[in-house]
């Protein structure tokens, strides 16, 4: 049986994307404001929250490493 979304897209797209938005939706109910919706953004957002011990957002844009303080 053939699938056929939104503009014709196919079911491995569609899985791709809904994990994606999964992951975002995760990420912003731990607090995390990634810079978008695309996976690599939200790891990236959630690996800086770790490093610096606090959610990544709009008012921190680089999370330094625990014990270095900005310059």
């Amino acid at each position: 049986m053939a699938y056929c979304g939104i503009g014709g897209g196919d079911a491995t797209e569609q899985k791709k994307w809904d994990q994606e938005l999964s992951l975002y939706r995760a990420a912003r109910a731990q607090g995390v404001q990634p810079d978008g919706t695309k996976g690599h953004q939200v790891e990236a957002a959630l690996r800086a929250s770790e490093a610096a011990g606090a959610a990544y957002g709009s008012d921190f844009n680089v999370a330094l490493p625990k014990g270095v303080e900005a310059a």
